[in-house]
């Protein structure tokens, strides 16, 4: 039962810190079009930037979950 819950916590940590990450890039290429928008041609950088920063907020939470709960599962003994 042991080595089941290893292999669990060690997908799990994985799972949620690589889609951090994924959702952290996504959420900066969001910040990268919004300062890219011309105002003159009416467009609005407000969409984009929000959506960013709410990512990056996400994102950030996920990853540092992710790597708390692997130096759990390391330091408990579920190698």
């Amino acid at each position: 039962m042991k080595a089941l819950n290893s292999k669990i916590a060690k997908l799990w940590t994985t799972t949620v810190g690589g889609i951090g990450a994924v959702v952290l890039i996504a959420s900066m290429v969001l910040i990268v079009g919004a300062f890219m928008t011309n105002a003159a041609a009416g467009e609005s950088w407000q969409p984009a930037g929000t959506l960013g920063a709410i990512g990056l907020c996400i994102g950030a939470t996920m990853v540092s979950v992710g790597v708390l709960g692997r130096s759990v599962v390391t330091k408990s003994g579920l190698r």
